[in-house]
């Protein structure tokens, strides 16, 4: 358990709730579907702050692992799905099927595949941060990259392609936040699981801003 992990995913649950409520409430008042799948992508993260927050309190378990695990990684594919609704709305019913069935096939991963009880002491003992190591085997390790992947190259790529083609400037921001989200996630497959916390919370600051600055403007 850590002090620190908990006041930083603390501070992460803090600007997800936030995000989340203004990304919704945009979404109610407006009816798009780019906003929906955005609050949906925002809710997930929400949930992966508030487990950690919890975890580095009180220790880690399999439940919250595999909630922290399943809701962490498929924000990504939810958040890459608003953005491609956002371009295109036929697109983005396409992406968005597909996006369904690969988070079934997730989930049923995160449910079905065994854990690693060790990795969790190891963590709670040693104020370590969650990594794939939990799994005893590595199915949902395997989908993950698919996920990320799929989900961060709209996100990311078609925020640049605005702040190019259009000059919303707000985009950098959100582009700055995905890419440091998507590294600090990468880097827990390679034995630095430390800077996810801090990765996850500069990461959703950053994108908090843009989109804060994009309704404004």
């Amino acid at each position: 358990m850590s002090l620190v992990g908990a006041v930083v995913s603390l501070g992460a649950l803090i600007v997800g709730i936030a995000f989340s409520a203004l990304t919704l409430g945009n979404f109610f008042e407006r009816r798009k579907p780019y906003n929906l799948m955005w609050g949906v992508g925002l809710l997930l993260f929400t949930t992966a702050a508030f487990v950690q927050v919890v975890a580095e309190l009180q220790g880690w378990t399999e439940g919250l692992f595999r909630t922290w695990y399943f809701s962490g990684v498929t924000n990504v594919g939810f958040l890459g799905l608003g953005s491609v609704y956002l371009a295109n709305r036929r697109a983005g019913h396409a992406f968005g099927a597909f996006i369904l069935v690969l988070t079934a096939i997730f989930a049923y991963a995160v449910l079905a595949t065994p854990t690693n009880g060790s990795a969790f002491a190891t963590w709670t003992a040693e104020g370590l941060p969650p990594t794939g190591e939990g799994w005893a085997r590595s199915t949902p390790r395997l989908i993950t990259p698919v996920i990320n992947i799929i989900g961060a190259a709209p996100l990311i790529g078609l925020a640049l392609y605005g702040l190019y083609r259009y000059r919303l400037w707000y985009n950098a921001y959100i582009a700055a936040g995905a890419s440091v989200m998507a590294v600090g996630s990468a880097l827990t497959r390679y034995g630095i699981p430390s800077l996810i916390y801090g990765g996850t919370f500069v990461g959703i600051v950053l994108m908090f801003v843009g989109f804060w600055q994009a309704v404004e403007w």
